[in-house]
C-alpha cells in the first residue's frame, strides 16, 4: 500500500510541478482536461491514504498536496497556480470522501474502511 502511495504521489507530484509538457486534450473536455486531471490525480492520492490513516489526517494531508503543490507552482518559470486547480484537486479529494464514508455506512462492521475495527 506504501508502494501505491509512493507511486501515486510522485506522478502528483511529477505532473503538478516537475512536467513542463502540454497535457493531452480531448475534444469532448473543451480544453478542461487540466481539471479532469487534477480531479483525477487528488482522488487516486486519496485512496491509499484512507487505507493507511484515518480519514482526517487522510483529507488533511492530500488537501495539504493540493495547495502545496499550487503555492510551489508561484516560484516556477513555466507553471501557473490556479484557483480551479486547486478547487478541482480538492473535489477529487471530496469524491473520495463521500464514497468513504458511503462505504462504512454500509458496510459491516470490522473491514478495513469501516472507520472502526481494531
Amino acid at each position: 500500500m506504501i508502494s501505491l502511495l509512493g507511486a501515486v504521489g510522485g506522478l502528483t507530484f511529477w505532473f503538478g510541478i516537475m512536467s513542463t509538457e502540454p497535457l493531452p486534450d480531448h475534444r469532448w473536455l473543451h480544453g478542461q482536461n487540466d481539471l479532469l486531471l487534477h480531479v483525477i490525480a487528488f482522488g487516486a492520492l486519496m485512496i491509499p491514504l484512507v487505507l493507511l490513516v484515518n480519514l482526517i489526517s487522510a483529507t488533511l494531508i492530500a488537501s495539504g498536496a493540493a495547495v502545496g503543490i499550487e503555492v510551489i507552482q508561484m516560484w516556477l518559470p513555466r507553471r501557473e497556480p490556479t484557483l480551479s486547480d486547486l478547487i478541482a484537486g480538492l473535489v477529487g479529494i471530496a469524491i473520495v470522501v463521500a464514497g468513504t464514508l458511503l462505504i462504512r455506512k454500509i458496510s459491516p462492521r470490522d473491514t478495513p474502511l469501516d472507520g472502526r475495527s481494531k
